[in-house]
């Protein structure tokens, strides 16, 4: 047995000790989570009741990063659904919508006339988008587009 009162007698080790709350919160933060994220978390780390129990608390604090990326993922899809008003949710479905037919028109725009109504067919919003780069700052418009594209509306 080393002898105690020698300076080299036991082995010392200076290590930092945390708490799992601490642990925990340390890589909520290094995933993503934002400050309120977090901020739920504390607040809520001891009270039991419901869905939250030691054995779910335990296998939160064993999880990967990807698990634990996805669980802070599903509460703002969560907290965003219970938050959100129809209209605001249409709002944004509408918005996606005309970003994703801005994207693809930008890549169809170069084809044959044919193929670009084919595309729109009679839908409002790619033929909008198809209106806006074919009149946009080159000047060079299809007059036969753009009657076919003002009949649809």
């Amino acid at each position: 047995m080393p002898d105690p009162y020698r300076a080299k007698g036991w082995p010392r080790v200076n290590r930092e000790t945390r708490t799992d709350l601490e642990t925990f919160t340390m890589r909520l933060e290094l995933l993503g989570a934002s400050p309120d994220e977090v901020q739920a978390v504390v607040g809520g780390w001891d009270d039991f009741d419901g869905d939250w129990t030691p054995e779910r608390r335990h296998e939160l604090l064993h999880m990967g990063d990807d698990g634990l990326r996805g669980v802070i993922e599903a509460g703002r899809e969560e907290y965003d659904y219970a938050n959100t008003t129809e209209e605001e949710a249409e709002a944004r479905v509408e918005a996606q919508r005309l970003r994703t037919a801005r994207s693809e028109a930008a890549q169809r725009i170069y084809g044959t006339v044919p193929s670009l109504l084919a595309w729109v067919g009679d839908d409002q919003v790619r033929a909008g988008a198809v209106r806006e780069l074919e009149t946009g700052d080159e000047g060079a418009s299809r007059k036969t587009l753009l009657s076919a594209l003002d009949e649809i509306g």
